[in-house]
Protein backbone atom coordinates (compact mmCIF):
# COMPACT_ATOMS: atom_id res chain seq x y z
CA UNK A 1 0.00 0.00 0.00
CA UNK A 2 2.81 2.39 0.90
CA UNK A 3 4.58 1.52 -2.35
CA UNK A 4 1.40 2.23 -4.34
CA UNK A 5 0.93 5.57 -2.57
CA UNK A 6 4.56 6.49 -3.21
CA UNK A 7 4.35 5.68 -6.94
CA UNK A 8 1.03 7.53 -7.27
CA UNK A 9 2.54 10.58 -5.61
CA UNK A 10 5.55 10.54 -7.96
CA UNK A 11 3.33 10.24 -11.02
CA UNK A 12 1.12 13.08 -9.85
CA UNK A 13 4.15 15.30 -9.24
CA UNK A 14 5.50 14.47 -12.69
CA UNK A 15 2.17 15.31 -14.26
CA UNK A 16 1.97 18.59 -12.38
CA UNK A 17 5.53 19.51 -13.36
CA UNK A 18 4.78 18.62 -16.97
CA UNK A 19 1.74 20.86 -16.99
CA UNK A 20 3.64 23.71 -15.40
CA UNK A 21 6.40 23.30 -17.96
CA UNK A 22 3.91 23.94 -20.75
CA UNK A 23 3.29 27.61 -19.98
CA UNK A 24 4.75 30.91 -21.06
CA UNK A 25 6.85 32.36 -18.26
CA UNK A 26 7.11 36.00 -17.34
CA UNK A 27 10.05 37.78 -18.95
CA UNK A 28 10.78 35.12 -21.55
CA UNK A 29 11.60 36.24 -25.08
CA UNK A 30 10.16 34.87 -28.32
CA UNK A 31 11.45 35.40 -31.86
CA UNK A 32 9.38 34.96 -35.05
CA UNK A 33 12.04 35.89 -37.59
CA UNK A 34 11.02 39.55 -37.67
CA UNK A 35 10.14 40.74 -34.16
CA UNK A 36 11.47 39.87 -30.72
CA UNK A 37 8.64 39.63 -28.16
CA UNK A 38 8.91 39.81 -24.37
CA UNK A 39 6.20 38.07 -22.37
CA UNK A 40 4.41 39.71 -19.44
CA UNK A 41 2.28 37.18 -17.56
CA UNK A 42 -0.46 38.17 -15.10
CA UNK A 43 -1.74 36.20 -12.10
CA UNK A 44 -4.31 34.35 -14.22
CA UNK A 45 -1.67 33.12 -16.65
CA UNK A 46 -2.73 35.44 -19.49
CA UNK A 47 0.12 36.88 -21.53
CA UNK A 48 0.87 40.22 -23.17
CA UNK A 49 3.56 40.00 -25.87
CA UNK A 50 5.38 43.27 -26.58
CA UNK A 51 7.62 43.12 -29.63
CA UNK A 52 10.38 45.15 -31.18
CA UNK A 53 11.83 45.03 -34.68
CA UNK A 54 14.72 46.83 -36.29
CA UNK A 55 12.20 49.41 -37.51
CA UNK A 56 9.92 50.00 -34.52
CA UNK A 57 8.77 48.78 -31.12
CA UNK A 58 5.00 48.77 -31.57
CA UNK A 59 4.37 45.06 -32.11
CA UNK A 60 1.84 43.70 -29.61
CA UNK A 61 -0.56 40.81 -29.17
CA UNK A 62 -2.07 38.88 -26.27
CA UNK A 63 -2.59 35.25 -25.25
CA UNK A 64 -5.50 34.11 -23.12
CA UNK A 65 -4.77 30.92 -21.18
CA UNK A 66 -6.97 27.95 -22.09
CA UNK A 67 -8.04 25.17 -19.75
CA UNK A 68 -6.00 22.58 -21.64
CA UNK A 69 -2.33 22.37 -20.69
CA UNK A 70 -0.05 24.12 -23.14
CA UNK A 71 -2.88 25.89 -24.99
CA UNK A 72 -3.74 29.58 -25.34
CA UNK A 73 -6.11 31.71 -27.43
CA UNK A 74 -4.84 34.59 -29.55
CA UNK A 75 -6.34 37.94 -28.50
CA UNK A 76 -5.54 41.66 -28.48
CA UNK A 77 -6.04 44.36 -25.87
CA UNK A 78 -7.72 46.78 -28.28
CA UNK A 79 -10.39 45.79 -30.83
CA UNK A 80 -8.89 48.23 -33.37
CA UNK A 81 -5.31 47.05 -32.89
CA UNK A 82 -3.48 45.49 -35.84
CA UNK A 83 -2.53 41.86 -35.24
CA UNK A 84 1.23 41.60 -35.91
CA UNK A 85 1.19 37.82 -36.25
CA UNK A 86 -0.52 35.59 -38.80
CA UNK A 87 -3.67 34.62 -36.93
CA UNK A 88 -7.13 35.84 -36.02
CA UNK A 89 -8.92 36.58 -32.77
CA UNK A 90 -9.56 33.29 -31.00
CA UNK A 91 -6.97 31.25 -32.91
CA UNK A 92 -5.49 28.47 -30.84
CA UNK A 93 -1.87 28.87 -29.80
CA UNK A 94 0.07 25.76 -28.83
CA UNK A 95 3.11 25.62 -26.53
CA UNK A 96 5.41 22.94 -27.97
CA UNK A 97 8.77 21.48 -26.99
CA UNK A 98 10.83 19.72 -29.65
CA UNK A 99 14.14 18.50 -28.25
CA UNK A 100 15.99 21.53 -26.89
CA UNK A 101 13.76 24.01 -28.72
CA UNK A 102 10.50 25.55 -27.51
CA UNK A 103 7.88 27.09 -29.77
CA UNK A 104 4.56 28.92 -29.72
CA UNK A 105 2.55 27.87 -32.76
CA UNK A 106 -0.58 29.69 -33.93
CA UNK A 107 -3.08 27.32 -35.53
CA UNK A 108 -5.95 27.83 -37.93
CA UNK A 109 -9.24 25.91 -37.85
CA UNK A 110 -7.64 22.97 -39.64
CA UNK A 111 -4.91 22.91 -36.99
CA UNK A 112 -2.34 24.05 -39.51
CA UNK A 113 0.47 26.28 -38.26
CA UNK A 114 0.10 29.83 -39.56
CA UNK A 115 2.75 31.53 -37.41
CA UNK A 116 5.56 30.33 -35.17
CA UNK A 117 7.65 31.94 -32.43
CA UNK A 118 10.71 30.35 -30.85
CA UNK A 119 11.93 30.82 -27.27
CA UNK A 120 15.32 32.55 -27.27
CA UNK A 121 17.85 34.16 -24.95
CA UNK A 122 19.46 36.25 -27.70
CA UNK A 123 19.10 39.99 -28.16
CA UNK A 124 17.52 41.59 -31.21
CA UNK A 125 20.96 42.68 -32.41
CA UNK A 126 22.25 39.12 -32.19
CA UNK A 127 19.20 37.71 -33.94
CA UNK A 128 19.38 40.18 -36.83
CA UNK A 129 23.15 40.24 -37.20
CA UNK A 130 24.13 39.49 -40.79
CA UNK A 131 26.71 36.68 -40.54
CA UNK A 132 26.45 35.55 -44.15
CA UNK A 133 29.63 35.10 -46.14
CA UNK A 134 28.95 36.57 -49.56
CA UNK A 135 32.18 35.21 -50.96
CA UNK A 136 31.12 31.58 -50.61
CA UNK A 137 28.16 29.36 -51.33
CA UNK A 138 25.79 29.17 -54.28
CA UNK A 139 23.02 31.04 -52.47
CA UNK A 140 25.19 34.14 -52.03
CA UNK A 141 26.56 34.59 -55.51
CA UNK A 142 28.29 37.57 -57.08
CA UNK A 143 25.00 39.07 -58.21
CA UNK A 144 23.60 39.03 -54.68
CA UNK A 145 26.81 40.41 -53.23
CA UNK A 146 26.71 43.30 -55.67
CA UNK A 147 23.07 43.86 -54.80
CA UNK A 148 23.72 44.03 -51.05
CA UNK A 149 26.94 46.02 -51.24
CA UNK A 150 25.91 48.53 -53.88
CA UNK A 151 22.16 48.83 -53.31
CA UNK A 152 21.70 50.05 -56.89
CA UNK A 153 18.06 49.14 -57.32
CA UNK A 154 16.17 50.74 -60.13
CA UNK A 155 12.42 50.53 -59.81
CA UNK A 156 10.81 49.54 -63.08
CA UNK A 157 13.89 48.54 -65.08
CA UNK A 158 16.60 45.90 -65.12
CA UNK A 159 19.40 48.19 -64.00
CA UNK A 160 20.16 51.86 -63.57
CA UNK A 161 21.80 52.08 -66.95
CA UNK A 162 18.94 53.37 -69.08
CA UNK A 163 17.88 49.99 -70.39
CA UNK A 164 14.18 49.42 -70.75
CA UNK A 165 12.12 46.56 -72.09
CA UNK A 166 12.23 45.12 -75.55
CA UNK A 167 9.00 45.09 -77.52
CA UNK A 168 7.79 41.73 -78.79
CA UNK A 169 4.48 41.43 -80.61
CA UNK A 170 3.57 44.88 -79.38
CA UNK A 171 4.09 43.93 -75.70
CA UNK A 172 6.81 45.33 -73.44
CA UNK A 173 9.05 42.34 -72.70
CA UNK A 174 11.87 41.89 -70.20
CA UNK A 175 14.33 38.99 -70.46
CA UNK A 176 15.76 38.28 -66.99
CA UNK A 177 18.70 36.24 -65.75
CA UNK A 178 18.56 36.68 -61.96
CA UNK A 179 16.23 37.21 -59.02
CA UNK A 180 17.23 40.86 -58.94
CA UNK A 181 16.28 41.41 -62.58
CA UNK A 182 13.06 39.46 -62.13
CA UNK A 183 11.87 41.61 -59.20
CA UNK A 184 12.85 44.81 -61.00
CA UNK A 185 10.89 43.83 -64.11
CA UNK A 186 7.57 43.05 -62.37
CA UNK A 187 4.52 45.15 -63.17
CA UNK A 188 1.30 45.26 -65.18
CA UNK A 189 0.93 45.09 -68.98
CA UNK A 190 4.16 43.24 -69.74
CA UNK A 191 5.83 39.91 -70.35
CA UNK A 192 8.79 38.67 -68.30
CA UNK A 193 10.86 35.88 -69.84
CA UNK A 194 13.20 33.88 -67.62
CA UNK A 195 16.18 33.25 -69.89
CA UNK A 196 17.16 29.81 -71.16
CA UNK A 197 18.96 27.58 -68.63
CA UNK A 198 18.31 30.15 -65.89
CA UNK A 199 17.33 29.02 -62.39
CA UNK A 200 16.11 31.86 -60.20
CA UNK A 201 15.95 31.62 -56.40
CA UNK A 202 13.68 34.50 -55.41
CA UNK A 203 14.84 34.28 -51.79
CA UNK A 204 18.13 35.87 -52.90
CA UNK A 205 16.24 39.17 -53.03
CA UNK A 206 13.07 38.61 -50.99
CA UNK A 207 15.06 38.28 -47.76
CA UNK A 208 16.74 41.70 -48.21
CA UNK A 209 14.62 44.35 -46.54
CA UNK A 210 16.29 47.34 -48.16
CA UNK A 211 15.41 45.95 -51.58
CA UNK A 212 11.74 46.74 -50.84
CA UNK A 213 11.69 49.72 -48.52
CA UNK A 214 11.72 53.20 -50.01
CA UNK A 215 10.34 52.27 -53.43
CA UNK A 216 6.86 53.44 -54.38
CA UNK A 217 5.74 50.12 -55.88
CA UNK A 218 7.23 47.80 -53.25
CA UNK A 219 6.38 46.83 -49.71
CA UNK A 220 8.14 44.80 -47.04
CA UNK A 221 6.74 42.58 -44.30
CA UNK A 222 3.08 43.59 -44.56
CA UNK A 223 0.07 41.32 -45.08
CA UNK A 224 -1.10 41.17 -48.69
CA UNK A 225 -4.76 41.36 -47.59
CA UNK A 226 -4.09 44.88 -46.26
CA UNK A 227 -2.83 46.17 -49.61
CA UNK A 228 -5.70 45.38 -51.97
CA UNK A 229 -6.50 48.44 -54.06
CA UNK A 230 -5.89 50.15 -57.40
CA UNK A 231 -2.09 50.39 -57.19
CA UNK A 232 0.12 47.57 -58.51
CA UNK A 233 2.48 46.45 -55.74
CA UNK A 234 5.34 43.99 -55.25
CA UNK A 235 5.35 42.68 -51.70
CA UNK A 236 7.95 40.69 -49.79
CA UNK A 237 5.41 39.17 -47.40
CA UNK A 238 6.56 37.71 -44.10
CA UNK A 239 5.92 34.05 -43.44
CA UNK A 240 6.98 31.89 -40.51
CA UNK A 241 10.49 31.09 -41.69
CA UNK A 242 11.11 33.74 -44.35
CA UNK A 243 9.64 35.91 -47.09
CA UNK A 244 7.33 35.14 -50.01
CA UNK A 245 6.62 37.11 -53.17
CA UNK A 246 3.08 38.49 -53.43
CA UNK A 247 1.97 40.33 -56.56
CA UNK A 248 -0.94 42.66 -55.87
CA UNK A 249 -3.43 44.50 -58.05
CA UNK A 250 -1.65 43.64 -61.31
CA UNK A 251 -3.17 43.01 -64.72
CA UNK A 252 -1.96 41.56 -68.01
CA UNK A 253 1.30 40.26 -66.54
CA UNK A 254 2.79 37.14 -68.13
CA UNK A 255 5.72 35.32 -66.52
CA UNK A 256 7.21 32.87 -68.99
CA UNK A 257 10.20 30.59 -69.05
CA UNK A 258 12.49 29.88 -71.97
CA UNK A 259 13.93 26.38 -72.30
CA UNK A 260 15.03 24.74 -69.02
CA UNK A 261 14.24 27.63 -66.67
CA UNK A 262 12.89 27.56 -63.12
CA UNK A 263 11.83 29.59 -60.10
CA UNK A 264 12.25 28.47 -56.50
CA UNK A 265 12.25 29.78 -52.93
CA UNK A 266 13.92 28.66 -49.70
CA UNK A 267 11.35 29.15 -46.88
CA UNK A 268 9.27 26.05 -46.21
CA UNK A 269 6.19 28.07 -45.24
CA UNK A 270 6.23 30.45 -48.22
CA UNK A 271 4.47 30.33 -51.59
CA UNK A 272 6.79 30.47 -54.58
CA UNK A 273 4.39 32.87 -56.33
CA UNK A 274 1.27 34.48 -54.89
CA UNK A 275 -1.25 36.54 -56.86
CA UNK A 276 -3.70 38.78 -54.98
CA UNK A 277 -6.39 40.87 -56.70
CA UNK A 278 -4.80 40.34 -60.13
CA UNK A 279 -6.55 40.14 -63.51
CA UNK A 280 -5.63 38.28 -66.68
CA UNK A 281 -2.20 37.14 -65.49
CA UNK A 282 -0.32 34.07 -66.68
CA UNK A 283 2.57 31.79 -65.74
CA UNK A 284 3.98 29.65 -68.55
CA UNK A 285 6.67 27.08 -69.31
CA UNK A 286 8.37 27.10 -65.90
CA UNK A 287 9.44 24.59 -63.29
CA UNK A 288 8.47 26.00 -59.87
CA UNK A 289 8.99 24.68 -56.33
CA UNK A 290 10.75 24.81 -52.96
CA UNK A 291 14.32 23.99 -52.05
CA UNK A 292 13.16 22.47 -48.73
CA UNK A 293 10.04 20.50 -47.81
CA UNK A 294 7.02 22.36 -46.43
CA UNK A 295 4.81 21.43 -43.50
CA UNK A 296 1.75 23.49 -42.61
CA UNK A 297 1.62 26.26 -45.19
CA UNK A 298 3.64 27.23 -48.20
CA UNK A 299 2.19 25.88 -51.43
CA UNK A 300 3.76 26.36 -54.83
CA UNK A 301 1.34 28.94 -56.31
CA UNK A 302 -1.31 30.83 -54.34
CA UNK A 303 -4.09 32.76 -56.05
CA UNK A 304 -6.57 35.01 -54.23
CA UNK A 305 -9.35 37.10 -55.80
CA UNK A 306 -7.63 36.84 -59.18
CA UNK A 307 -7.91 35.41 -62.68
CA UNK A 308 -4.73 33.53 -63.56
CA UNK A 309 -3.73 30.93 -66.15
CA UNK A 310 -0.88 28.50 -65.47
CA UNK A 311 0.22 26.68 -68.63
CA UNK A 312 2.98 24.20 -69.52
CA UNK A 313 4.40 24.24 -65.98
CA UNK A 314 5.86 21.72 -63.55
CA UNK A 315 4.81 22.48 -59.96
CA UNK A 316 6.68 20.32 -57.49
CA UNK A 317 6.93 19.81 -53.78
CA UNK A 318 7.86 20.08 -51.31
CA UNK A 319 5.16 22.67 -51.33
CA UNK A 320 2.33 21.61 -49.04
CA UNK A 321 -0.11 21.99 -51.96
CA UNK A 322 0.62 22.62 -55.61
CA UNK A 323 -2.19 25.17 -55.81
CA UNK A 324 -4.03 27.15 -53.15
CA UNK A 325 -6.97 28.94 -54.79
CA UNK A 326 -9.25 31.33 -52.90
CA UNK A 327 -12.05 33.44 -54.36
CA UNK A 328 -10.63 33.05 -57.85
CA UNK A 329 -12.50 33.42 -61.12
CA UNK A 330 -11.66 31.72 -64.41
CA UNK A 331 -8.50 30.07 -63.08
CA UNK A 332 -7.01 27.61 -65.56
CA UNK A 333 -4.25 25.02 -65.24
CA UNK A 334 -3.30 23.70 -68.69
CA UNK A 335 -0.85 20.98 -69.74
CA UNK A 336 0.89 21.08 -66.38
CA UNK A 337 1.88 18.67 -63.63
CA UNK A 338 1.70 18.81 -59.83
CA UNK A 339 3.78 16.27 -57.97
CA UNK A 340 5.65 15.46 -54.75
CA UNK A 341 3.62 17.83 -52.57
CA UNK A 342 3.52 17.01 -48.88
CA UNK A 343 -0.10 17.72 -47.83
CA UNK A 344 -2.10 17.39 -51.02
CA UNK A 345 -2.52 18.50 -54.62
CA UNK A 346 -5.01 21.38 -54.67
CA UNK A 347 -7.10 23.35 -52.22
CA UNK A 348 -9.80 25.67 -53.56
CA UNK A 349 -12.27 27.81 -51.69
CA UNK A 350 -15.15 29.86 -53.16
CA UNK A 351 -13.76 29.71 -56.70
CA UNK A 352 -15.79 30.27 -59.87
CA UNK A 353 -15.11 28.58 -63.22
CA UNK A 354 -11.96 26.60 -62.44
CA UNK A 355 -10.55 24.41 -65.23
CA UNK A 356 -7.81 21.78 -65.24
CA UNK A 357 -7.03 20.66 -68.79
CA UNK A 358 -4.60 17.88 -69.79
CA UNK A 359 -2.82 17.87 -66.44
CA UNK A 360 -1.03 15.09 -64.54
CA UNK A 361 -1.23 14.85 -60.73
CA UNK A 362 1.11 12.26 -59.24
CA UNK A 363 3.20 11.20 -56.25
CA UNK A 364 1.46 13.54 -53.80
CA UNK A 365 0.50 12.88 -50.20
CA UNK A 366 -0.72 12.89 -47.36
CA UNK A 367 -4.19 14.12 -46.37
CA UNK A 368 -7.16 15.06 -48.56
CA UNK A 369 -5.54 15.36 -51.98
CA UNK A 370 -7.96 17.64 -53.88
CA UNK A 371 -10.28 19.64 -51.62
CA UNK A 372 -12.89 22.26 -52.38
CA UNK A 373 -15.44 24.28 -50.44
CA UNK A 374 -18.13 26.54 -51.88
CA UNK A 375 -16.94 26.37 -55.49
CA UNK A 376 -18.93 26.76 -58.69
CA UNK A 377 -17.88 25.24 -62.01
CA UNK A 378 -14.87 23.01 -61.25
CA UNK A 379 -13.85 20.90 -64.26
CA UNK A 380 -11.08 18.34 -64.85
CA UNK A 381 -10.70 17.58 -68.58
CA UNK A 382 -8.28 14.92 -69.90
CA UNK A 383 -6.42 14.78 -66.58
CA UNK A 384 -4.59 11.86 -64.99
CA UNK A 385 -4.30 11.08 -61.28
CA UNK A 386 -1.72 8.40 -60.43
CA UNK A 387 0.95 7.27 -57.96
CA UNK A 388 -0.61 9.36 -55.16
CA UNK A 389 -0.89 7.97 -51.64
CA UNK A 390 -3.57 5.32 -51.92
CA UNK A 391 -4.84 5.70 -48.34
CA UNK A 392 -5.58 9.40 -48.88
CA UNK A 393 -8.98 10.53 -50.13
CA UNK A 394 -8.55 11.78 -53.69
CA UNK A 395 -11.51 14.15 -53.87
CA UNK A 396 -13.34 16.12 -51.22
CA UNK A 397 -15.91 18.58 -52.60
CA UNK A 398 -19.07 19.99 -51.06
CA UNK A 399 -20.37 21.04 -54.49
CA UNK A 400 -20.57 19.54 -57.98
CA UNK A 401 -17.36 18.98 -59.97
CA UNK A 402 -16.84 17.42 -63.41
CA UNK A 403 -14.49 14.68 -64.59
CA UNK A 404 -14.34 14.63 -68.39
CA UNK A 405 -12.25 11.97 -70.19
CA UNK A 406 -9.95 11.61 -67.19
CA UNK A 407 -7.96 8.59 -66.02
CA UNK A 408 -8.08 8.08 -62.27
CA UNK A 409 -5.61 5.54 -60.84
CA UNK A 410 -6.65 5.36 -57.19
CA UNK A 411 -8.25 2.77 -54.85
CA UNK A 412 -12.01 2.95 -55.30
CA UNK A 413 -12.65 3.00 -51.56
CA UNK A 414 -10.61 6.21 -51.26
CA UNK A 415 -11.93 8.18 -54.22
CA UNK A 416 -13.83 10.43 -51.83
CA UNK A 417 -16.97 12.46 -52.60
CA UNK A 418 -17.80 10.87 -55.94
CA UNK A 419 -21.47 11.56 -55.28
CA UNK A 420 -20.64 15.19 -56.12
CA UNK A 421 -18.99 14.31 -59.45
CA UNK A 422 -20.34 14.46 -62.99
CA UNK A 423 -18.48 11.80 -64.95
CA UNK A 424 -18.24 11.89 -68.75
CA UNK A 425 -16.00 9.26 -70.31
CA UNK A 426 -13.56 8.93 -67.40
CA UNK A 427 -11.87 5.68 -66.44
CA UNK A 428 -11.19 4.47 -62.89
CA UNK A 429 -8.37 2.01 -62.12
CA UNK A 430 -7.75 0.78 -58.57
CA UNK A 431 -3.97 0.49 -58.94
CA UNK A 432 -2.18 3.88 -58.53
CA UNK A 433 0.93 2.34 -60.13
CA UNK A 434 -0.74 0.66 -63.09
CA UNK A 435 1.76 -0.49 -65.74
CA UNK A 436 -0.16 1.27 -68.50
CA UNK A 437 0.83 4.73 -67.21
CA UNK A 438 3.26 6.38 -69.63
CA UNK A 439 4.90 9.79 -69.91
CA UNK A 440 2.82 11.95 -72.26
CA UNK A 441 4.94 15.09 -72.28
CA UNK A 442 2.94 17.24 -69.88
CA UNK A 443 4.78 20.29 -68.54
CA UNK A 444 7.41 22.73 -69.80
CA UNK A 445 8.54 22.60 -73.41
CA UNK A 446 12.20 21.57 -73.49
CA UNK A 447 12.67 21.95 -77.24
Amino acid sequence: MKKFFFLTTILCLCAICGVRAQIVKNGTQWWDGKALYTATVDQDGDVVMNGITQADGNQKFCLSKAESAGMYYLTKDNPDAVMPVNGTMGSKVQFVREGSNTFLRILNRKREVTHQLELTTKTLAELTEDTRNFAEGPEYNADLRELVDEGDYYAGGLADDGRGPEVMDGVATWIVNSAREFINALGSDRTIIVAEDTHINLSDVLEIQKAFEGYPDRRWGMQSSDLIGPKSLILSESETDGQQLALLNMSNLKIKGAKNSSIEVNPRYAFCLKFVNCANCAVENLTIGHTVGGFCSGGVIGVEQSSVTVKDCDLYGCGTYGLDLRDTYNFRLINSSIHDCTYGIIQMNKCTLTTFERCDFFNNREYGLIEGWGNNGVKFDDCRFFANWGDSKLFFFDSIFSLINCKVYHPSENLGTMDKSVNRGSQFIDNPLDSSIMNRGVGPDQN
